[in-house]
């Protein structure tokens, strides 16, 4: 009975299998989302469906590899590196160095404001653009109302998503690869169920955002919550009441 209970276990430490979840997620969401879009939206609201989709989906090249260079940054820093030079590369830190926390914790406040200005960025650019195309086909869906809701709840998750990422990238750069994978999992799960239920309800376009903006909730809440674990309490300053005696 223990041997079930111990693979069981090591599989859900394993990034490999949750990322083969994720790759049968993402196929289910074909076998599953496909025939629900067809049945309960039209024909002019499934396409504006597709609008939305791939308007939304710009926002995902605005990351210009950044969250590559912030978990590797943040890897180096737990490995103990010194700092972080503006050009060149740095010595390697000594093998079994303490991670440096001091660093990884001003990192963070780096990166949540780097990818503050995407999002900005990704706002500017997708809102104006998307706004031009949804107004194109609006009048012409069930309900336009809806239909505008519909893209202010897209453009919403589009720029969350981005924001929302360096989490992960923190995830990645605290070597928590499985955690990670299981987090894009969960997500994917919730959004891919949480968008049948709703088009089974009948909420119409409104039905693939509301979903997405719960599951970026939930992703960014278990990550940030991952990272804090890991990462323990913010080393002193000298403005803490400790030192200022």
């Amino acid at each position: 009975m223990m041997q079930p209970l111990l693979l069981l276990r090591q599989a859900a430490q394993s990034a490999v299998i949750w990322s083969w979840g994720m790759n049968a997620l993402r196929l289910g969401s074909s076998l599953i989302l496909l025939p629900l879009l067809v049945s309960r939206l039209s024909t002019a609201d499934l396409g504006m469906h597709y609008v939305l989709l791939n308007v939304g989906a710009l926002a995902a090249v605005l990351d210009f590899g950044f969250s590559g260079a912030v978990w590797r940054a943040v890897a180096h820093a737990s490995a103990g590196g010194k700092e972080m030079l503006s050009f060149g590369v740095e010595e390697t830190p000594p093998e079994g160095s303490e991670p440096n926390r001091q660093l990884i914790w001003d990192m963070m406040a780096v990166a949540r404001r780097l990818y503050g200005g995407l999002a900005l960025v990704a706002l500017c650019l997708i809102g104006p653009v998307g706004t031009l195309l949804v107004n194109v086909g609006a009048q012409e869906t069930t309900a336009p109302g809806r239909t505008w809701l519909a893209w202010g709840a897209t453009l919403l998750l589009a720029v969350w998503e981005v924001y929302a990422g360096w989490w992960s990238a923190y995830l990645m750069g605290l070597n928590r690869v499985a955690t990670y994978a299981r987090l894009n999992f969960i997500a994917y799960l919730l959004k891919l169920a949480g968008s049948a239920a709703l088009l089974w309800l009948g909420v119409g376009l409104l039905s693939v955002p509301l979903a997405g903006l719960a599951a970026v909730l939930v992703q960014r809440t278990l990550a940030r919550r991952a990272c804090l674990a890991c990462m323990g309490a913010p080393p002193p300053t000298p403005t803490d009441p400790a030192l200022c005696g």
